[in-house]
């Protein structure tokens, strides 16, 4: 009875459906006790009935939220592969105009690219393409097959750059700077010499790029990052890392699994217990929901890891009532 109650608050009313249940089934289940040869089998059954039932809700209610983190982790991975891309790219040419056309403009194009298809897929090889071609055509070409090659191609690159720019709805008058400075930087590779002297005085842009992640000092946990996903009056509390690696101390047979109950603390202390309805297979994060919160908790495999080292969380569905009493009876004569 206490595994089909579990999660519930303290303060939970018996007129609570599940409570109601398991105020029948015990008032059952002490009548046939009082017969003779009471069969407890139909009560057992009817039991592990409702615990399936409590599960199946539980898994089902908590499918949105699962959506929410699945599409958040997407578009972050996304935007973190974009932005190693960039700074590869930013390595590969010194022309400002290029530079500050990639960090403004390309990224974004290729963050849409890797949504599309990932870093495998075709859209994200030929927009990466492009930008090979486009660095080439503004190197000198001192001879007249690549002047000839380059004239031939220039319509086709300019044609590919701004079907790109039109899926971003990226405006004219935002992209027309650089087309003006590529014409001339093209125009000055033809010629044999580079640079283009008309580009008006700007500053390289430098992209934006993520700070690389320092381990903490030794002995030192680094804080969880905590932010609410919103979608549709769903909401869930994330709760990673900034950058999340393998723990060494996670092995392929995890010390969770879904459909475990896990009594757990958010950062500012509260304590929550909830279900594990899913964990992503890419990120390893773990969403934890219950019925009664109104939101859903999606943790950094690395911080429930260190909860369940520090005892500060425990998987209370792998714990037998006779393991609970012993524990606090243990407490009790302790404190005497």
């Amino acid at each position: 009875m206490a595994r089909a109650a579990i999660g519930l608050d303290q303060d939970t009313g018996r007129d609570h459906v599940v409570c109601d249940r398991l105020g029948k089934l015990a008032d059952a289940v002490r009548s046939t006790l009082e017969k003779t040869e009471g069969v407890l089998t139909p009560h057992l059954d009817e039991l592990d009935e409702l615990i399936a039932e409590r599960d199946q809700s539980i898994q089902a209610k908590a499918q949105p939220y699962v959506q929410l983190v699945l599409d958040h982790e997407v578009q972050e991975s996304a935007r973190t592969n974009a932005r190693n891309w960039l700074g590869h790219a930013l390595e590969k040419t010194t022309e400002p105009a290029i530079r500050q056309f990639l960090a403004d403009s390309w990224q974004r194009v290729m963050e849409a690219a890797c949504l599309v298809g990932g870093m495998s897929g075709t859209r994200w090889q030929e927009c990466a393409d492009t930008i090979v071609e486009l660095n080439w055509s503004v190197q000198p070409k001192p001879t007249a097959d690549e002047r000839k090659r380059l004239i031939a191609l220039i319509p086709s690159l300019l044609k590919r750059i701004n079907t790109e720019l039109d899926r971003l709805d990226i405006s004219t008058e935002e992209r027309t700077p650089f087309v003006n400075a590529c014409f001339d930087l093209q125009t000055a590779a033809m010629r044999s010499r580079p640079g283009a002297p008309d580009f008006p005085a700007q500053a390289p842009a430098q992209a934006p790029l993520a700070p690389a992640a320092s381990s903490p000092p030794f002995g030192e946990v680094r804080a969880p990052q905590a932010q609410i996903l919103e979608l549709d009056g769903k909401l869930v509390q994330y709760i990673g890392l900034p950058t999340e690696t393998k723990s060494l101390w996670r092995t392929d047979s995890s010390a969770w699994k879904e459909g475990d109950w896990v009594s757990f603390l958010l950062p500012d202390g509260e304590r929550l217990c909830g279900r594990i309805c899913w964990q992503s297979s890419l990120s390893g994060t773990v969403l934890l929901f219950n019925s009664g919160w109104g939101y859903a908790v999606a943790l950094a495999p690395s911080s429930l890891e260190q909860q369940l080292r520090d005892s500060r969380a425990r998987i209370v569905s792998a714990t037998s009532l006779f393991d609970e009493a012993a524990s606090q009876a243990l407490g009790q004569i302790t404190k005497r």
